[in-house]
């Protein structure tokens, strides 16, 4: 999504968003050492292939970002519906930053929500950006639904 405030949800509920802003923090102290779950790590590698294909370059997987996203997946699971980072600029506070992004959905697999992501204009355009860099992602699973957050960063 560009600023304008405008929404898209598809079939598996997906919503995107991106921002931009500028932020000169260093990456936090002390952020997660562990690593990417097998489901993040399904997204991760799915996102990059489509990257690869439209000829961007693959992100760098992140590990502070990643914390981040997986504390807004467990958010919304806890709800049981998806919303966005409700201070998205606030949230990447401790990361140096000029541009940010969003996607966010629920679904029954990755592949599933990959393909959701990618058939929709806004989710797309996150997931192929050139100026993006690096990305976290967090999945967390409650009653066979994956509640996901993919956040980006120039």
């Amino acid at each position: 999504m560009r600023l304008s405030g405008r929404r898209i949800i598809v079939s598996l509920l997906i919503l995107s968003t991106l921002f931009v802003g500028s932020a000169a923090a260093a990456s936090p102290a002390g952020a997660a050492t562990r690593g990417p779950t097998n489901s993040e790590r399904r997204i991760a590698w799915l996102i990059n292939q489509a990257r690869k294909h439209a000829n961007r370059p693959t992100l760098k997987y992140s590990y502070a970002l990643s914390r981040v996203a997986r504390g807004h997946s467990a958010v919304m699971a806890s709800k049981g519906t998806i919303f966005h980072t409700s201070n998205l600029a606030n949230s990447f506070r401790n990361f140096s930053w000029t541009i940010g992004g969003e996607n966010v959905g629920m679904g029954p697999s990755m592949n599933a929500l990959h393909a959701a992501f990618m058939a929709s204009p806004h989710h797309r355009d996150n997931n192929l950006d050139k100026r993006f860099h690096r990305f976290g992602i967090g999945v967390v699973w409650k009653n066979g639904v994956a509640y996901v957050t993919v956040q980006f960063l120039s």
